[in-house]
C-alpha cells in the first residue's frame, strides 16, 4: 500500500462513474503534489494509475472527460513541475492508446478486426 497508494484507489474507481468533484479533487492534489520537489514519485503514480487511465475515465459523462483532457493538455504541460516529473513518451504512448481503443467514429472491426474495449 506504501508504495502504490494510486494503483489502489484507481483499482477501486474502476467500478465508478467519476464526476466533475472527483476530477477537481484529483486536479488540485496533482497540483498540490507538484509543488513540492520531494513527491516526484507521487504524480507519476497520480498520472499513471488515475490520470492517465482510460479504463477509470471512460465511465465518466463526456464533460468530465473533455476537462481531463483539457487539464493534460493545458495546465499539465504548462506546469514545469508535473510535465517534468511525468515520463513524456509514456504520456504520449497512453494517449495514443487511449484514442485507439475507447475513442471511435466507425467501428474499427470490420476495417482493421480490431475489437474497441467499449462498444
Amino acid at each position: 500500500m506504501q508504495n502504490k497508494g494510486f494503483l489502489v484507489i484507481s483499482q477501486y474507481l474502476t467500478k465508478e462513474s467519476l464526476t466533475d468533484k472527483v476530477l477537481d479533487e484529483f486536479v488540485k492534489m496533482t497540483k498540490q503534489l507538484a509543488q513540492n520537489k520531494t513527491s516526484v514519485g507521487l504524480v507519476k503514480q497520480l498520472f499513471d494509475h488515475v490520470l492517465f487511465n482510460p479504463t477509470l475515465w471512460i465511465k465518466a459523462p463526456v464533460q468530465v472527460q473533455i476537462r481531463l483532457y483539457k487539464f493534460l493538455a493545458t495546465d499539465f504541460v504548462a506546469s514545469v513541475g508535473i510535465f517534468n516529473s511525468v515520463r513524456r513518451v509514456s504520456a504520449v504512448l497512453q494517449t495514443i492508446h487511449t484514442l485507439k481503443h475507447y475513442y471511435w467514429i466507425v467501428h474499427p472491426q470490420d476495417r482493421s478486426g480490431f475489437a474497441p474495449q467499449v462498444s
